[in-house]
């Protein structure tokens, strides 16, 4: 093969790589409207940013309270929400690779208490994928959150 004829290949094999990497990486959306201003002291505030963890960034993560879809934490992005406190699961859904059986669910055994604001950190499990969630304290919740941006409110 002739050099006049390996460059257009090597730029269209380029771009596609390029493409399919971009095309990988999801970005963080909210889709319940975000917290107020200040919060009700009837409600508790929750934060859900993933974690440092490299592993499946490139993945969507979903968030989803009392059946309503929360949001999707991509890289760099966090969810945040009001809600009624008490007991209720929060169930976190990574969406994996087909190959590795596609949607892994974890569950939060969630219990807020009225005024309250609860920092969590996801990460993958490492055998199985299986999201976790870790309670942050404020200071390191607030530190994780400074570090990243809310999701676009869709």
């Amino acid at each position: 093969m002739n050099r006049r004829h390996t460059r257009p290949l090597q730029f269209l094999l380029i771009t596609l790589v390029v493409t399919a990497a971009v095309a990988c990486r999801s970005g963080s959306y909210q889709s319940v409207p975000g917290p107020a201003a200040t919060l009700d002291e009837a409600e508790c505030r929750v934060y859900i940013a993933r974690s440092a963890q490299l592993w499946g960034k490139v993945r969507k993560i979903e968030v989803i309270d009392r059946g309503t879809l929360i949001g999707s934490l991509g890289t760099g992005g966090y969810l945040c929400w009001d809600r009624e406190p008490g007991m209720s699961p929060i169930q976190v859904m990574y969406h994996g690779p087909i190959l590795d059986d596609g949607v892994v669910e974890g569950l939060l055994d969630f219990n807020g208490e009225a005024g309250g604001v609860y920092y969590y950190s996801v990460h993958l499990r490492k055998g199985d994928r299986k999201p976790e969630m870790v309670l942050l304290s404020a200071e390191d919740g607030k530190a994780m959150i400074a570090d990243r941006s809310q999701a676009t409110i869709r």
